[in-house]
């Protein structure tokens, strides 16, 4: 049985409208830029977290901004505002809180990348 596809409005994590306007509604640069993301995310919350499993706030921030910049290509507010706080924290040499906030982004970037995966099936299956 196949299950139904997801409507627009059901894509909580990220704004598809403006995400695909920016693109110019191009498939093939929609397809390669969730693909380009799906294939390094978890290399940036990696260097993400080793930053701050051994308090290297320089490169927290940069990690931070990294990933802040890849997610703002979907308009993601919680993940961009996540990383956006993270970012600020290894540029102002705080370390409270810090995993807990790792904790949050990875949690907004497991459900980014659901809704990207739903999208681009959407996109290429159509």
């Amino acid at each position: 049985m196949n299950s139904p596809k997801r409507q627009s409005f059901r894509y909580r994590t990220f704004q598809k409208d403006r995400f695909t306007e920016n693109l110019g509604q191009t498939t093939d640069l929609i397809v390669d830029t969730i693909s380009s993301f799906l294939s390094t995310y978890s290399d940036q919350l990696a260097k993400i977290e080793t930053a701050i499993t051994t308090g290297n706030l320089q490169d927290l921030e940069i990690s931070a901004h990294a990933l802040k910049g890849a997610v703002s290509n979907f308009y993601a507010d919680e993940a961009y505002l996540i990383a956006w706080k993270l970012e600020q924290m290894g540029h102002d040499k705080v370390t409270t809180d810090t995993l807990s906030l790792f904790q949050q982004l990875t949690v907004a970037i497991n459900h980014l990348t659901l809704d990207l995966r739903d999208f681009l099936d959407e996109i290429t299956n159509k």
